[in-house]
């Protein structure tokens, strides 16, 4: 599994999950390709990450979910999402997001993610 940490997600938890997850491959959104699209819009980002085989990690819920079913009626695939609501895992709490990605690769970063979109839930064990 390949993950791609979009700009609301704070650099550390990068850093977070490859130390919780050894072999994990993740790069934030700063990072990717220079930080070229730091600034793209929605739809060029998530570009992004099928191009790179990336799973896009987001608390976009107001764009994203709108551009998958896009995707989905043009018949065009995705390299999959994580999506993160606020209330559920908060952005600025680093350890509890941390904790939730690890489990989730854990638990399903087997599989394959191919137009996977996937609500991300709290951490069940606490760190």
């Amino acid at each position: 599994m390949k993950l791609l940490l979009d700009v609301h997600i704070g650099a550390a938890v990068a850093k977070g999950l490859v130390r919780k997850c050894p072999g994990l491959l993740v790069e934030h959104l700063r990072d990717w390709h220079e930080g070229r699209q730091l600034n793209a819009p929605d739809a060029e980002i998530l570009q992004t990450a099928i191009a790179g085989g990336r799973t896009l990690v987001t608390y976009d819920l107001a764009t994203i979910p709108g551009l998958l079913r896009q995707l989905a009626e043009e018949r065009k695939h995705h390299a999959g999402v994580i999506l993160i609501d606020d209330k559920t895992v908060p952005s600025h709490n680093v350890g509890a997001l941390v904790s939730a990605l690890a489990e989730l690769v854990s638990e399903l970063g087997g599989l394959d993610w191919t137009d996977r979109a996937q609500f991300l839930k709290r951490a069940k064990r606490a760190d």
